[in-house]
């Protein structure tokens, strides 16, 4: 069982921070026009359920990668937001 949870974790650490290279990249270039809305939207609202399911099941690599998660996708759609808002007052 202590090798299934750890899969688990270990799948959950890079998924999650796969997120990590645009976040930098948006932050560092100040510019985020590549990315969609629909796009952050749908990853977030699929967090959400991944939360949720983790929580039903009660599997804490699912609700902690997911956790994670949420967050990386919240600020990414900070970062998305700001910077193309700043682009559209040039």
């Amino acid at each position: 069982m202590l090798t299934i949870v750890l899969i688990g974790y270990v799948a959950g650490l890079l998924t999650t921070f796969s997120l990590v290279p645009e976040i930098y990249r948006t932050w560092r270039i100040k510019e985020a026009r590549d990315l969609s809305y629909y796009w952050l939207a749908s990853l977030g609202v699929g967090v959400v359920l991944w939360i949720a399911y983790g929580i039903f099941i009660s599997s804490m690599p699912v609700i902690a990668a997911n956790s994670a998660s949420i967050i990386l996708v919240m600020l990414q759609a900070l970062l998305t937001v700001r910077y193309n808002k700043r682009k559209l007052k040039r």
